[in-house]
């Protein structure tokens, strides 16, 4: 458990709120998404993942991104996964 109470929120705020707060959290999850603050010299641990089809992702903004995780965050990228309407779509969950 990162904390001991859910945090799912969906958007950037969320983020935000967690890097004025790290010593509440012991981690950061990001789905098909990126940091906006400067998390680099926290002890979060970060996953961030994200479908190789996505077309809604910026990637250039996930690499200039992760200049702003921890270096010993982990990120992975999911085969044939793309989102469409804002559901997660491909043969991976099929």
């Amino acid at each position: 458990m990162v904390h001991n109470r859910p945090f799912t929120r969906r958007h950037a705020g969320s983020k935000l709120y967690i890097s004025k707060h790290t010593d509440n959290w012991d981690g950061l999850i990001l789905l098909s998404s990126y940091p906006t603050a400067d998390l680099s010299k926290t002890k979060l641990r970060v996953l961030s993942a994200y479908g190789s089809k996505d077309d809604i992702l910026n990637l250039k903004k996930v690499e200039s991104a992760r200049s702003r995780v921890p270096k010993q965050h982990y990120e992975r990228v999911i085969k044939q996964l793309w989102r469409a309407a804002g559901r997660w779509c491909g043969h991976y969950f099929r």
